[in-house]
């Protein structure tokens, strides 16, 4: 069976509120160490200072992610090609691909039904790319054909003779 699949994965939503809400957690954190006062001084300016950094750079992190959108070809007996693609705006998407790489799914690829970790390490170069895909980065029937074509790549490499 050839399965030929392309699908746009746009940054989500949920993953971006889940962000801000950990990092104001975080911050909230520290506040609440500020005003601790069995706590020695030194450990509450050093519990302080780690969850305002925490905070901080996983903000950072985000922010870096959140505007890189991902072109994903299932091709054939189940190629993967992973482009990611900056600076996607609305439904223009500027096609400024990084890497153009085949990958295949590493075992700890985890699917469920509404979100999908996919852990993809590429064929050409020594490099691993980690996806997170929840359902409201792409259309209902996208979601539900990338779903069904990385299961059914999973299932086919797990039956291949080593």
């Amino acid at each position: 069976m050839s399965i030929a699949l392309s699908v746009f994965v746009h940054p989500s939503k949920i993953l971006r509120s889940c962000a801000i809400f950990f990092s104001f957690c975080l911050l909230f954190i520290s506040g609440y160490l500020c005003t601790q006062t069995q706590l020695l001084l030194s450990v509450q300016v050093f519990a302080v200072v780690i969850c305002a950094l925490a905070s901080f750079l996983s903000f950072r992190q985000y922010l870096q992610y959140s505007v890189r959108s991902w072109h994903l070809l299932v091709l054939g007996q189940g190629q993967l090609r992973c482009c990611s693609i900056d600076g996607y705006a609305g439904n223009q998407v500027s096609h400024k691909c990084h890497d153009n790489n085949v990958y295949k799914l590493l075992s700890g690829t985890t699917l469920w039904p509404k979100i999908l970790f996919l852990r993809l390490q590429s064929l050409e170069c020594d490099e691993n790319v980690n996806l997170v895909i929840l359902s409201d980065a792409l259309s209902n029937d996208d979601f539900r054909r990338l779903s069904i074509a990385c299961r059914w790549i999973v299932k086919h490499a797990q039956t291949e003779p080593l």
